[in-house]
């Protein structure tokens, strides 16, 4: 009876370590920044803004990045990591972010992926869009909600396949805005 209440409680810590393994479950300083999203159903949580990520690379932060001759727009970049593995950046291309509804673009340059290990999903097609409200943007931070759809390109015998990441309840708050 003991043996089977010791693999019991194994299989119990085991099952727990893999579901917080792609999560940051730290206290949560939502003042310093937050992402939280689901990729095909699958829950990421990060916090920390930029000194945060500059440390640890674990964060979030935002960028706005004037129009150069490499890049063909002004945008806003919000970049949020837990791993070089596993990241999310969305993109926005506006000359002034201000409240109100947002979706991503495929001209945009860089464009908006995320990565779950091996698999980086992105805006490759049309139907491919991000869509974003930003509901509180005061004091150089924003709050927004987003979801939509992005895919992974794959070749197979001269076909190009499409898998689909589908970004469900997504929330950031405290996106610190810096200036390039």
């Amino acid at each position: 009876m003991k043996g089977l209440l010791l693999i019991t409680l194994l299989s119990f810590t085991l099952a727990s370590c893999f579901k917080t393994d792609n999560r940051n479950l730290g206290v949560y300083n939502v003042a310093d920044g937050y992402i939280r999203y689901q990729l095909n159903n699958f829950p990421f949580e990060i916090n920390g803004g930029y000194s945060s990520f500059s440390n640890t690379g674990i964060g979030v932060y935002g960028r706005k990045q004037l129009k150069t001759t490499t890049g063909e727009n002004t945008r806003y970049v919000i970049v949020g990591q837990l791993s070089a593995r596993r990241s999310i950046t969305i993109v926005i291309a506006t000359d002034s972010l201000t409240t109100g509804t947002y979706t991503t673009s495929s001209s945009s340059n860089p464009i908006t992926t995320t990565k779950f290990d091996s698999v980086q999903y992105s805006v490759n097609r049309s139907e491919d869009v991000l869509n974003l409200d930003i509901i509180r943007n005061t004091n150089g931070t924003i709050d927004g909600t987003f979801s939509g759809k992005l895919s992974n390109a794959t070749t197979d015998t001269g076909t190009t396949m499409y898998a689909p990441g589908l970004i469900s309840n997504g929330v950031f708050k405290n996106i610190a805005i810096s200036y390039q």
